[in-house]
């Protein structure tokens, strides 16, 4: 359905020949003297039939139409709309049809009509089109009048609240009048500011917005009106103007909720209401400001309920989300949250506190200003007049034995600095900046001065975003698209776009909501290496690219190629970088997929996992040790590599687990107190992230010790061994769990395909490896305590 505003109707007719000019200014003129809509007028006075109208209104703006003798009608839906409503504008709420009630209008094309039924209801609406003689038949039928109806005005003549509310206004003069005595003036402005039609006028402009879920309102003064806008899915759509007469006392009436001084017309000034509307609270963040015909307002709308803080809600991708999660849990480390003002960063930091806000993590925030108040969390708001800043505040954080810190937004080298020692140290920091990229959040510290060794030490990634808007799904349908941009984005031929084409639903817009648009940048091993050496943004996107990140572009690409929003949307409010080509193919395949799955170094990975490096389809196992001694790490290298094993090395659990996201190893042996992140956190986060869960691993701990042991098992490490380490003993574990690890990847072992018969010493080695180990003829304290090395013996025998 196409709906239209009232204006357009007049110029509609005239095209199709069905009035002309004459004719139509007769049925304004009628239209006028008698305050009827224009349609009834042209019915009135002849110039056109009901039934030639109607017909024409539903296939110009593609209505249904609703014959009232047929369609079935709910009784139990009629209280929704008030009688007056319903005849004022000649509406009837009719059925149900899915989560909308279907409702018979005589204007169902006119958008201002279809949205004050909708807000009368407070229900989501589908319009259908009905002729006026059959609506005024029907309410008749449905609410008789009174045998003797009290002496009213002309139905007509009824205006809503609005217009009667302004009708009992004076007419105030201009604004320069307010200077000749300003205490009086003061006095008058707080007495109309609190009289009945300005609270009714006011009122209705916050639920109007509320409503409509808009985010920001706009009271904006012109020399013969004021005119309100409400920003709408990160638009601002015109909503009414009202007579230049209501200026000042609006203002005024917003002042005094706001806790605003009324008497101030001539600077800007800040203010805060807070209220509350069907039980939920809202809190709106007011400025004013002087411009030529009066003061300008704008209110933010802060919904206090916290409704749709939820990482499920922002939209992100499976890749994206896994890696978000993994970062969030780290027990140290910072992630940044970029873009520009209105993108969604505050929303995306309180989803993510609110997923770890737990009894035992003391969360510690530190904002300008706290916009939304979240239980369990500790909020501190900035205060410089009263020496709170940003830096301040860190500073006087540190000393309440935080586990999780919010600074609301890093501004300077000072604050910079503060947080990531604190991400250092073992905090846990999440900040916002003001970036257009990822990467730009990087050159934007280094330009503060941080220096680049603390950066890349410190952060553990950056999560750029922008907000699009989401294709509205009542009216959503199949769009082309080009050939020309097919092939620039080498998008597949079985992928449909979609895009909205406006109903009552999303107020003619086609789009309703918004869903966020992400480029997360992890800072890996080869990350790290690029930002503590200074490099270009280019090369630091191109580095961040191969293991598998997407740019902004290509995930609004990916969510156009899904259909949630349009390939317009992505090329209006997303832009390219200048030389990089998009695979819209790869994306379509990997849009799903877990991270470690992505991006060309994800391919070459699997390449090398099904053939082998020798190119010759011979499967071989990858392996990643980590420890901080040189004599160790090169021990076990040279005992898995003995095993046919491609080993990878890394001096700290950090490193390290940069290395398995990207390569994936068969099998993880890591030192027990590795730098950087221990054994029980590396066992935590792989058994936590589900591509990486059944990754086995073993545990190298410096000497027995049952305590350790038995918290690095609890942790989800496979096994533990202690130093001084025998070689034979490490390797029939190794076997063991690789075995173990490809049967429950559902492949067999290459053994089983061709029976392979032991040699001599591979029969003595593994015979001594049984002997060295526990007796099947322990006693029973023994066998319970070490069953685990029985089945090593067994598995070492076989292989």
């Amino acid at each position: 359905m196409t709906t239209a505003r009232p204006s357009d109707l007049p110029q509609e007719l005239i095209e199709s020949g069905l009035a002309d000019p004459e004719t139509l200014e007769e049925a304004r003129e009628h239209a006028r003297a008698e305050n009827i809509p224009l349609d009834q007028a042209l019915i009135d006075t002849g110039a056109v039939a009901e039934g030639e109208l109607v017909q024409f209104v539903a296939d110009r703006y593609h209505v249904a139409t609703v014959d009232l003798d047929e369609a079935p009608l709910d009784a139990d839906l009629l209280p929704l709309l008030p009688v007056s409503t319903a005849r004022r504008y000649l509406a009837i709420p009719l059925h149900k049809k899915g989560h909308a009630i279907v409702v018979a209008m005589a204007e169902a094309w006119n958008v201002a009509r279809v949205d004050e039924v909708r807000f009368s209801i407070g229900r989501p609406i589908k319009p259908v089109l009905a002729a006026r003689s059959a609506l005024r038949e029907k309410l008749d039928e449905l609410f008789p009048p009174p045998e003797e109806p009290e002496e009213e005005a002309p139905e007509e003549e009824e205006y809503d609240f609005l217009q009667d509310a302004l009708n009992e206004m004076e007419d105030e003069g201009h604004a320069d009048d307010e200077e000749e005595e300003q205490n009086e003036a003061a006095q008058r402005l707080l007495q109309e500011s609190t009289a009945s039609p300005i609270v009714k006028i006011v009122n209705d402009i916050l639920i109007r917005a509320i409503h409509k879920g808009a985010s920001d309102i706009h009271i904006e003064p012109q020399e013969s009106m004021v005119t309100v806008r409400f920003r709408v899915d990160g638009a601002l759509r015109e909503v009414m103007n009202l007579p230049a007469k209501a200026r000042n006392a609006i203002v005024s009436r917003i002042k005094v909720l706001g806790g605003m001084d009324i008497s101030v017309a001539r600077r800007p000034q800040d203010g805060r209401i807070k209220l509350h509307y069907r039980d939920e609270p809202l809190d709106l963040r007011v400025s004013t400001l002087p411009t030529y015909w009066g003061e300008k307002v704008v209110m933010r709308v802060l919904d206090q309920s916290g409704e749709g803080l939820e990482l499920d809600k922002l939209g992100f991708l499976p890749g994206e989300r896994e890696r978000i999660e993994a970062i969030m849990h780290q027990p140290q480390g910072m992630l940044l949250v970029t873009g520009p003002t209105g993108s969604g960063k505050t929303t995306t930091l309180y989803s993510v506190l609110g997923a770890i806000n737990q009894e035992d993590v003391n969360i510690i925030t530190v904002e300008d200003p706290v916009e939304y108040q979240l239980a369990k969390i500790n909020q501190v708001p900035v205060n410089p007049k009263a020496g709170m800043t940003f830096a301040a505040g860190l500073r006087s954080i540190l000393r309440q034995d935080p586990n999780v810190i919010m600074v609301g937004e890093i501004r300077d080298q000072e604050t910079a600095e503060i947080a990531l020692e604190s991400a250092e140290t073992g905090h846990m920091v999440f900040s916002t900046l003001h970036t257009n990229s990822a990467a730009g959040a990087v050159t934007r510290f280094l330009d503060m001065g941080v220096p680049g060794y603390l950066l890349a030490s410190s952060v553990s990634g950056v999560l750029a975003q922008r907000l699009l808007r989401r294709n509205c799904p009542e009216c959503s349908e199949p769009v082309e698209v080009g050939e020309g941009l097919r092939t620039k984005y080498n998008i597949p031929e079985e992928v449909v776009f979609y895009e909205g084409k406006g109903c009552s639903a999303c107020d003619g817009q086609g789009t309703k909501g918004r869903i966020g648009a992400y480029e997360l940048l992890l800072a890996d091993a080869e990350v790290r290496e690029g930002i503590h050496k200074g490099v270009m943004e280019s090369e630091l996107v191109d580095t961040a690219r191969t293991s598998g990140m997407h740019l902004m572009f290509e995930d609004g690409l990916i969510k156009a190629m899904q259909g949630k929003v349009s390939l317009t949307e992505v090329l209006r409010a997303l832009e390219l970088p200048p030389g990089v080509e998009v695979d819209g193919g790869r994306l379509w395949e990997e849009s799903d997929k877990p991270w470690a799955d992505r991006g060309p170094a994800a391919h070459r990975a699997a390449t090398f996992r099904d053939q082998g490096e020798d190119g010759e389809g011979e499967r071989r196992s990858r392996a990643l040790v980590i420890g901080v001694e040189a004599a160790t790490v090169k021990m076990l290298a040279l005992l898995l590599e003995d095993e046919g094993l491609e080993v990878e090395t890394s001096d700290s659990g950090r490193q390290g687990l940069d290395l398995i996201r990207h390569h994936r190893p068969e099998l993880v042996v890591a030192e027990a107190d590795a730098p950087e992140l221990a054994g029980e956190a590396l066992a935590e986060t792989l058994r936590r992230e589900e591509s990486l869960r059944d990754i086995p691993l073993i545990l190298i701990g410096e000497e027995e010790d049952v305590g350790r042991e038995a918290a690095a098992l609890g942790a989800g490490a496979d096994d533990f061994l202690a130093k001084p380490l025998d070689p034979r003993r490490l390797l029939a574990r190794v076997n063991r769990l690789l075995a173990t690890y490809r049967r429950l990847a559902g492949e067999e072992l290459a053994g089983k395909e061709e029976p392979h018969e032991p040699d001599a010493s591979e029969e003595e080695e593994g015979e001594e490896a049984a002997d060295e180990l526990d007796e099947p003829s322990a006693p029973p304290e023994e066998e319970e305590g070490d069953s685990g090395e029985g089945d090593e013996t067994e598995t070492a025998t076989e292989d």
